[in-house]
């Protein structure tokens, strides 16, 4: 049944946009800290960043979404080059700490 609610939810969202406060509370949820929305002009591949782990081993997750099926054409241009930007550049915000290892989903 839930999977169903979820399905037809996905399926009647407009923007990729209505997928942030959701991940978000989900993120938080997993254990993740110190979330952010990202999303805008100077995101460089990031629509939220998020941590987790202990300060010590502590991990700095960039993650970019999508709305929809993502062909090779849409994944070649602009998506492949959204989350190499997100993998190779840093951003400008006060919970990005580009000294944490970086993992990019």
């Amino acid at each position: 049944m839930l999977r169903n609610i979820i399905r037809e939810w996905l399926a009647t969202m407009s923007d990729e946009r209505d997928l942030d406060a959701p991940l978000m509370a989900y993120l938080g949820a997993a254990g993740y800290r110190d979330i952010h929305l990202t999303h805008g002009p100077s995101e460089i591949g990031k629509d939220i960043i998020a941590k987790v782990g202990t300060n010590a081993e502590a991990v700095q997750y960039a993650l970019q979404t999508k709305r929809g099926n993502i062909g090779t054409g849409e994944w070649r241009d602009p998506v492949r080059e959204q989350m190499w930007e997100a993998v190779r550049m840093g951003i400008n915000h006060p919970g990005f700490d580009a000294s944490l290892a970086r993992k990019v989903c």
